[in-house]
């Protein structure tokens, strides 16, 4: 995610001067054929370009609105994983008693078990939404990620290791959804402790409700995660942009014709930048769609990990923990 409160000009450079320099060259190429081979076609009336202008406005429009509700989802679906991972702390750390089966030491270091398996959980999802669908390729937002900040992607095994017994390690690695197996893990834990009377009925349904909660947001990742952008949509828009871009200095060129013919090389950078304009907005709406991506609009999963497991730790009374993640060039992930 972006976090400066303006965007760099070197940033919005490596996203345009490609298009720029086609869109120079395209106009500039008309320009010269409407003036020197074709002098006699003053170009297109300015009325396609206004109707045909306002119809690509309202389609990227549309799938801009839809792009930013998918990214805005995936944050809020992570908002709640920081609360829930809070409240799933609490009630492990304060319902969970000693028993006749289990005493007081031994259940510390099952409640300190359960609670790091949870942050085993919560890096097991990241991880896993972090990984690109074969429909996904590369872009200039992972490019900068790459050039401008030292994040990368870890081995799972190593990642789980932190926070989990090597066994539960390999059991987790080899499964198609380690996250739903580490859940799995942790409802084995209470169901085990409910048998030993160390939770109470209902406390116990509570907590099981929260395993169903993570369970529950996971989904919701993976449906943004694995469902992209309706093709229909993605495609068009940017087919009407691009045949937008293509009349844009037909009909400039004739509006300028009329007030002078002097005026006539104007129409290459009124053109440019009215290309680059319609162009970035489909950009953007692209570079939002998916939000799991490890580019440069990315919701930032790794931070709020991070943040969930500075909170853990520190409720568990741990003497190290890890510092925040900070942005780098303005860029947090």
């Amino acid at each position: 995610m972006y976090v400066g409160k303006n965007i760099r000009f070197k940033v919005v450079l490596r996203f345009s001067w490609k298009s720029i320099l086609v869109f120079t060259l395209y106009s500039s190429t008309i320009v010269f054929i409407l003036s020197v081979v074709l002098p006699r076609f003053n170009g297109l009336p300015f009325a396609i370009i206004s109707v045909t202008g306002i119809a690509v406005a309202f389609y990227v429009g549309f799938k801009n609105n839809s792009s930013y509700e998918r990214l805005w989802e995936a944050r809020k679906i992570w908002g709640s994983y920081v609360n829930s991972s809070r409240s799933f702390a609490v009630y492990v750390l304060d319902f969970i008693y000693p028993s006749e089966a289990i005493n007081k030491t031994e259940l510390q270091e099952i409640k300190k078990r359960i609670i790091k398996r949870h942050l085993a959980y919560m890096t097991a999802v990241r991880m896993q939404l972090r990984k690109k669908p074969v429909w996904k390729l590369e872009e200039v937002g992972h490019r900068i990620v790459s050039a401008d900040t030292s994040f990368t992607n870890d081995d799972l095994d190593t990642e789980l290791s932190k926070y989990m017994a090597d066994d539960e390690v390999d059991y987790a690695v080899l499964q198609n959804n380690p996250a739903v197996h580490i859940i799995k893990m942790q409802s084995e834990d209470l169901q085990m402790l409910y048998c030993k009377k160390c939770i109470t009925d209902m406390h116990h349904v509570e907590i099981a409700r929260m395993l169903t909660d993570f369970y529950t947001q996971q989904g919701s990742c993976e449906r943004i995660k694995g469902f992209p952008f309706p093709r229909q949509y993605a495609y068009y828009s940017k087919l009407f942009v691009y045949l937008l871009i293509g009349i844009l200095p037909f009909s400039i060129y004739s509006e300028l014709s009329k007030i002078n013919e002097n005026l006539a090389w104007m129409t290459i950078p009124i053109s440019v930048t009215l290309s680059w304009i319609f162009y970035t907005m489909e950009v953007v709406g692209d570079s939002s769609e998916n939000p799991f991506e490890n580019a440069i609009n990315d919701v930032p999963i790794t931070a709020i990990c991070r943040n969930i497991e500075i909170d853990l730790l520190q409720m568990l009374k741990e003497t190290e923990i890890p510092d925040k993640i900070r942005s780098e060039n303005n860029i947090l992930m």
